[in-house]
């Protein structure tokens, strides 16, 4: 009997150990985020968090928050969706009718969007999300 509730403590506390370590952290306007309503995030292959938000498309250091919007060049700031490339190219799509991508931080002039190039878009992130 002695032994059985030893296992049992010892199981618990193993258990509240990993509830523990489920930490996170939410980041609002208030730590520099141009808006509170993000459509989607992703992570590029050398750490940087990606948030496609309405008012622009975020790069996420782990400290600061470096924001693309029009005044950067993108034709609208309500960025619906994205999509990161194995070389590296943050594919984003809007409400425009404009397709384009950021890459060493630079804004590649955006693509007009054409049923060959929706269709290469989704085939791209719907196998990436299945990998």
């Amino acid at each position: 009997m002695r032994i059985r509730i030893f296992h049992i403590t010892i199981a618990l506390f193993g258990v509240w150990n990993i509830l523990i370590a489920q930490q996170y952290t939410q980041y609002t306007t208030r730590d520099g985020l141009p808006s509170n309503l993000v459509y989607k995030t992703a992570q590029d292959s050398k750490g940087f968090l990606w948030m496609a938000t309405d008012k622009g498309l975020v790069k996420y250091n782990g400290k600061d928050f470096k924001v693309f919007d029009t005044g950067y060049g993108l034709p609208i700031n309500d960025i619906w969706e994205l999509c990161i490339t194995p070389d590296d190219k943050i594919w984003y799509f809007s409400k425009s009718e404009q397709l384009g991508y950021i890459q060493n931080d630079l804004h590649i002039s955006p693509h007009k969007v054409t049923e060959t190039l929706l269709v290469s878009f989704e085939h791209l992130h719907f196998s990436r999300a299945f990998l």
